[in-house]
């Protein structure tokens, strides 16, 4: 992905309590060949929680054709 950051600071204390970490990412650019549009995401569980955080750079529009 181009562009595209998840920064997560976790305070050493907590790593324990974190599990199942899983990253993506997802290029929709010029039919999913080009990483200028997409998503990087980020998910895991926190003791009972799951937690998720999407950054995404797509279309700003449509327009009508």
């Amino acid at each position: 992905m181009v562009g595209l950051f998840i920064g997560i600071f976790v305070k050493a204390k907590m790593l324990s309590r974190m599990r199942d970490l899983k990253t993506t990412k997802i290029k929709t650019g010029a039919g999913g060949s080009t990483g200028n549009k997409g998503a990087v995401i980020v998910r895991f569980k926190l003791d009972d929680t799951s937690v998720m955080f999407v950054n995404c750079h797509l279309m700003s529009g449509k327009k009508k054709g």
